[in-house]
């Protein structure tokens, strides 16, 4: 599982998250057109290499092309998010950022949290720099974040309130249960938008687990300090103490002899790429036993746990004590999404506890495209599968809204649109 480090020897912001993600070896102009395609606007990014206490990093700056409200309040937010074209996990991570920065400020202003203005992190940069952020470590492949304590400046903060205590409260807030250690530097070292990131995104602080450090990134704070004003980024693969399946052995399912290049003519597929391998998945499974609640509640409960992040859900019938029939509660998750599908569960069930365990799961590659059928354009999940004896092939099988639309368009039956699906991928042009 592909892990990442936040080392914030010189604090923590935003624009000095996406420096660092930049100089580990994200693509800052991919990065900016895919903003700007979900729906971010009014903004270009910048970026260059800087000298800080002898260390070389990046830094981006946010340049605003258009006038965009100076500050806006969480429904505003939401909005914006909602009718954005980001991916539904980017969606949750960043509103849950920003949920965190109101409840924040409403505590140190003490007003209801609908009510509160972002100033600064309501801006067009601030949004860019936690959006940018998220699609970032989603784009590098990052399914876990840990980071080091959290340095504190001295002296005061100057804000659009005037001047403040460093750190300013709404960072303290956010840093509650942190661990802080004081450094004898003047000025800000963590901004509130780098804490709602770095307090939000993180499982762990002040340790890490064994890793294969593979990427490092340094990204550049814009304040000269006599500290080095850096975020140093390790990124890399977790190294199990007890893996369940040696790596020799993994590898060998991974990428079976028999599978190697010099075989793969049949992976050929006229009209489409070369598959890639296998892929391993370190994933969690969360089980609960439940005998004393409402059927109808299944229903509404599947659903608040795919809002929540599931990959998958299932039930399995169970006797439990004293005879009585029951449901067991399986949910399939990432580690980013464990916190909020507990509280789902323990929050939407009568169960009085989760069980959760690490798993390892081989899946095969697929991806959704988009292919030309006598009832318009169909979405179809290609999936490539290895034979026994060496080579690959391919399953076509069409998403469900697409499935019912084209049975309903053409009075198909089910087998009919599953191989007008198959038919049409196979005459797809080459790309």
């Amino acid at each position: 599982m592909r892990i990442a480090y936040f080392d914030c020897f010189g604090g923590i912001s935003g624009d000095m998250c996406l420096g660092a993600l930049v100089d580990a070896g994200l693509d800052p102009h991919g990065l900016e057109e895919e903003l700007k395609r979900a729906g971010i606007t009014g903004f270009s990014l910048t970026t260059q290499l800087v000298q800080r206490q002898g260390i070389g990093a990046t830094q981006v700056s946010v340049n605003l092309t258009e006038n965009a409200p100076p500050f806006r309040g969480l429904p505003e937010i939401r909005v914006i998010l909602n009718q954005s074209l980001l991916s539904q996990e980017v969606k949750q991570k960043a509103l849950r950022v920003f949920e965190r920065l109101a409840e924040a400020e409403a505590q140190v202003h003490k007003l209801p949290v609908d009510k509160v203005h972002f100033h600064e992190i309501g801006a067009t940069d601030a949004l860019v720099d936690i959006l940018g952020t998220l699609l970032g470590l989603e784009r590098l492949g990052i399914k876990q974040i840990y980071a080091s304590a959290l340095p504190v400046g001295r002296g005061p903060v100057v804000c659009q309130h005037g001047i403040l205590p460093n750190p300013a409260p709404a960072t303290l807030e956010l840093c509650r249960g942190i661990p802080l250690y004081d450094v004898a530097v003047e000025g800000e070292l963590v901004t509130p938008t780098g804490a709602a990131l770095i307090t939000t995104l993180a499982t762990q602080f002040n340790t890490w687990p064994p890793m294969q450090v593979k990427l490092i990134g340094y990204g550049a704070g814009s304040r000269p300090m006599p500290r080095a004003n850096v975020l140093r980024l390790w990124i890399g693969e977790m190294l199990e103490n007890t893996a369940p399946l040696p790596p020799d052995l993994i590898a060998k399912i991974i990428v079976p002899q028999s599978f190697s290049s010099e075989n793969q003519e049949s992976t050929q597929n006229e009209g489409h790429q070369k598959p890639p391998a296998l892929q391993l998945e370190e994933v969690y499974l969360l089980e609960s036993t439940i005998d004393d609640m409402n059927p109808e509640w299944f229903t509404r409960l599947r659903s608040q746990l795919e809002k929540a992040g599931a990959i998958d859900t299932y039930y399995r019938q169970v006797l439990m004590k004293k005879g009585r029939p029951g449901i067991e509660l399986c949910v399939l998750s990432h580690a980013t999404a464990l916190p909020d599908l507990v509280r789902t569960i323990l929050g939407e069930t009568t169960t009085l506890g989760v069980r959760i365990r690490a798993e390892k799961r081989i899946c095969l590659p697929r991806q959704i495209e988009t292919i030309e059928t006598p009832a318009g354009p169909m979405e179809v999940k290609v999936t490539w599968a290895p034979r026994p004896k060496g080579g690959w092939y391919c399953r076509v099988k069409p998403e469900f809204e697409s499935f019912h639309k084209a049975a309903e368009n053409l009075d198909l039956t089910a087998p009919e649109v599953e191989a007008l699906a198959a038919s049409c991928y196979q005459k797809k042009p080459v790309v």
